[in-house]
């Protein structure tokens, strides 16, 4: 991850001012030109948005995951929200290097033959790889999106992990052939990842994905869903765990 990096994928329209995004990466930049201590309070950050979510983080915790002193956190960026700012623009660094890895990955393929159920598989091969291969970024994507709506220093990385997510589907249904359905791809991806990022049985939830997915496709194409026996049967299961609503 580099400064410049972080520069080509934020483009805030205030940047150097405020506690966002945008003015975190002077912080960033600091720390980065000052040594390591700086990367790891970011490293740490990272890994505990799937661990902890905001609400369990602190900068002693932080600090001790990292191996860093807590008063070094306003040293290096100002505050312990400008910390997270700046891991959250690393977030969408790694998730927008993620995004077009993947789309390399179906480069060779024409992916206008691949419409209805096969694109189906696609789309549940992918959200499936956001919350496994990059579980990490998945939680910090959520977790950015439940803060923006509380905190406004959070908006500008809100509005970038938009601006990705629409890019990424309008090249991928744009080769499919499904253009104009790309926004409401987008939308079942957010659910979908949303909720596969829990894992209950790994190999149901997977087989539930995949029907979901090609149920979603038949609609969007067709107009029908057809039947999810699979995702009925878990709904029944996880009914039976859950605890009764006073």
């Amino acid at each position: 991850m580099t400064i410049q990096g972080l520069r080509r994928v934020l483009k805030p329209a205030s940047e150097g001012k405020g506690s966002g995004v945008s003015g975190s990466l002077r912080g960033l930049e600091s720390g980065a030109s000052q040594g390591s201590a700086a990367e790891r309070l970011l490293q740490a950050v990272g890994g505990m948005w799937r661990s902890h979510g905001r609400a369990q983080m602190s900068a002693r915790l932080v600090g001790q995951r990292a191996g860093v002193q807590a008063s070094q956190i306003n040293y290096y960026f100002g505050g312990f929200e400008q910390m997270l700012c700046s891991a959250q623009a690393q977030a969408i660094e790694a998730a927008s290097q993620w995004c077009e890895a993947r789309l390399m990955d179906l480069t060779p393929m024409d992916l206008s033959v691949a419409q209805g159920e096969s694109f189906a598989h696609i789309l549940a091969g992918l959200i499936e790889a956001w919350c496994t291969e990059a579980a990490d970024l998945a939680f910090a994507w959520t977790e950015c999106l439940l803060l923006a709506g509380r905190d406004p220093g959070y908006a500008d990385a809100a509005r970038q992990w938009q601006a990705l997510w629409t890019r990424f589907f309008d090249a991928l249904c744009a080769r499919a052939g499904l253009s104009a359905h790309s926004a409401l791809m987008r939308h079942f991806f957010y659910g979908e990842a949303f909720m596969h990022r829990l894992i209950w049985r790994p190999a149901l939830d997977r087989a539930v994905l995949a029907e979901s997915c090609v149920s979603w496709l038949r609609l969007l194409l067709s107009g029908e869903a057809g039947t999810t026996p699979l995702r009925a049967c878990v709904q029944t299961e996880v009914c039976r765990y859950a605890p009764a609503v006073l």
